[in-house]
């Protein structure tokens, strides 16, 4: 035991100061900060077990009736998928990458259902606002994916706007959504829509968006109104964060479909 008179001190040395993490940028663009080690193999691995994990679910069986409920009766005609915002597969945030990849696996498995209903190959599009890593490029290219990169957007929907039309069914996966993503989803006559843009619409006001008023939010709900029934994205108990805030938008039966029956 040290005297009371003792002087002496412990010196502690002093740790080097750390730099505050520079955002991670690709060819000038924002991009995901990857996880160390992660191989393309290791990406179809997980997607294939996300995505029986999600064939096996009620909330799947749920979301096939959905379809078949919302199914026009000359069939989906379907020939383009695209999906808006899908993040990243082997960022080092490992929540939020698993996020994405169950996100991912529900998307490919609702373009495969789609396929079935049909005789037409449907192609896929996938766009990310951020520089998009290399080893996710490699992973959507084994599922014969085309990415859709540009380094700046002409507008908030991007250069993926260019494949909306009746033919398509347009995803996003919790986009950053504006008035012009919204109005981009709804007004380009997509055939099937599955987002998050619903429940911007019903919260935007809430949430003070800017110049969003009363008027312009009824205005909106009309407007998916007429052209879309709107559903819920069935409850996926096994992992409900992934799905929640989600809607089907299906088309509503034209005329002449009701004079068919």
């Amino acid at each position: 035991m040290a005297d009371d008179d003792d002087t002496s001190w412990t010196t502690v040395p002093r740790t080097k100061k750390l730099d505050p993490p520079k955002s991670t940028k690709v060819d000038g663009r924002r991009a995901y900060r990857p996880a160390p080690g992660v191989a393309a193999e290791t990406l179809i691995k997980q997607f294939n077990e996300r995505q029986l994990i999600w064939r096996r679910s009620e909330a799947r069986n749920s979301l096939c009736r959905t379809l078949a409920f919302s199914k026009p009766l000359a069939g989906w005609a379907i020939s383009k998928a695209v999906c808006l915002g899908f993040g990243s597969f082997s960022e080092e945030n490992q929540s939020n990458s698993r996020r994405t990849m169950t996100q991912w696996a529900i998307f490919m498995d609702i373009v495969k259902h789609l396929e079935g209903q049909g005789e037409v190959k449907i192609e896929v599009y996938a766009q990310e606002v951020k520089a998009v890593l290399d080893v996710d490029k490699t992973f959507l290219a084994s599922l014969g994916v085309e990415l859709i990169e540009k380094e700046n957007f002409d507008d908030k929907i991007g250069p993926a706007g260019e494949h909306f039309g009746p033919q398509t069914f347009a995803c996003d996966l919790f986009l950053e959504h504006s008035v012009e993503t919204v109005t981009a989803l709804v007004n380009r006559a997509n055939k099937l829509v599955i987002s998050t843009a619903r429940m911007w619409v019903d919260t935007c006001y809430v949430l003070k968006v800017k110049d969003f008023t009363k008027e312009k939010q009824a205005a909106f709900r009309d407007l998916m109104d007429n052209k879309y029934n709107a559903f819920k994205f069935p409850h996926f108990s096994e992992d409900p964060h992934t799905v929640e805030g989600l809607y089907v938008l299906g088309p509503k039966p034209r005329e002449d479909d009701e004079e068919s029956d």
